[in-house]
């Protein structure tokens, strides 16, 4: 446990000694032979009773013990790895944080009196504290990194815009300080049904390592939505399935087709692609899996993420990710806009130089306020946070 000590005392007690040396300390002259040694000069401190002035400390937010005894507080700031978006969080703290995006707890003993200063992580936009006591109900810290400031001497009452009072209540504590800054907790928000995030759960999955190719031999779909593809160098040998967690669907293949199975590499982006030719090397079905930050685009067919203003937003308690759901736009060359949620998909695309038939699947469209990604799913940074699926495919009768 870390505790802090007056400084007062401490301080007199080093300028203290330090009067003590000068005293003791003399300058002499050099020995002249026959004489005795000349006289010394001593340099005179100020008795034992003076107390120099303590200079003031600065911090961003201070804690000042009110009570006539020492108080323990418990720090849980921000886990490394997570980010949250600042503005969004500071529209309401107490139901967009949870303790699911804490880091480890510091305990610091503040004396009855004194204070504790606390400033800002490094690098970070803005500080999230949760603030805890024994017999005190628990607040959430939460400033603009930068914007407050206060002055503090042990034994005064700080000065400033960022104090929180630590004051007797019954056997206990309680936090008082400016409600622009601390912050009761609240139940986490949220959205309403139609506008529930999609869970970890249920995210568009591939296993991994992904197959090269082969013929297909066979591909059935599981309750829980995924799919057990098995292919074959031969085409007689089967290998051991390859799970992938796409409606069945977007699947166009059958067995007998000879399938071409890569990764599709860009910024913000984790994607596979899977094809089926024929004996000419002509592309005749092809399915294009993306889980990105931003949408894809194909030739003649240009997405774009928009947020649905009239959903609000919802945390999630295993990781406390905070998400606010939306839509992707597609926009064809030749086409009118069409919005898709969560779920709804466009079919019977035609686009400009292919054949093929196209049709979107979104299977997420959200966008991510907090995150840590070392818990949650999908893309590793806060904004858009898209499952997509692209399927073209012959059209029947052709």
């Amino acid at each position: 446990m870390l505790a802090l000590n007056p400084r007062r005392r401490a301080l007199a007690e080093v300028a203290a000694g330090a009067a003590a040396l000068l005293v003791c300390v003399a300058t002499s002259s050099p020995d002249v032979e026959g004489e005795p040694p000349g006289p010394t000069a001593t340099t005179v401190g100020p008795g034992p009773d003076f107390e120099p002035e303590l200079q003031p400390e600065f911090a961003e937010v201070v804690l000042h013990n009110v009570r006539s005894s020492d108080s323990v507080v418990r720090l849980r700031r921000l886990a490394p790895a997570v980010d949250v978006d600042c503005a969004s969080i500071q529209s309401d703290p107490g139901a967009l944080l949870t303790e699911s995006l804490l880091g480890s707890s510091e305990s610091w003993t503040i004396p009855a009196g004194d204070s504790l200063g606390l400033v800002s992580t490094p690098g970070r936009l803005c500080e999230v504290i949760r603030l805890e006591a024994d017999g005190a109900a628990p607040r959430w810290l939460l400033w603009t990194s930068g914007a407050l400031s206060t002055e503090f001497i042990s034994g005064e009452e700080p000065i400033g815009n960022g104090v929180v009072r630590l004051l007797p209540d019954g056997t206990g504590l309680r936090f008082e300080g400016d409600a622009s800054f601390l912050f009761q907790p609240d139940d986490p928000a949220r959205g309403l049904e139609q506008c529930a995030p999609v869970p970890d759960g249920e995210r568009l999955e591939w296993g991994d390592p992904l197959p090269t190719g082969g013929m297909l031999l066979d591909a059935s779909w599981a309750p829980d939505g995924c799919g057990a593809v098995v292919l074959s160098d031969d085409g007689e040998t089967p290998s051991s399935p390859w799970f992938v967690c796409i409606p069945e669907t977007s699947w166009p293949f059958v067995a007998g087709d000879t399938l071409t199975v890569r990764p599709v590499f860009g910024t913000g982006l984790d994607a596979i692609e899977v094809s089926a030719q024929d004996s000419e090397g002509v592309v005749t079905a092809r399915v294009q899996a993306y889980r990105a930050s931003d949408p894809p685009s194909l030739q003649g067919l240009s997405m774009r993420y928009e947020t649905d203003d009239d959903c609000g937003f919802d945390v999630a308690t295993s990781c406390g990710t905070v998400a606010k759901v939306g839509a992707v736009v597609l926009q064809s060359t030749e086409g009118a806009e069409v919005s898709l949620a969560a779920g709804e998909s466009a079919t019977g695309l035609v686009l400009p130089e292919t054949s093929l038939q196209t049709t979107v699947a979104v299977l997420a469209a959200q966008e991510r306020m907090a995150l840590d990604p070392e818990c949650a799913l999908g893309p590793d940074v806060l904004g858009p946070d898209l499952a997509i699926v692209i399927t073209q495919s012959e059209v029947e009768g052709e």
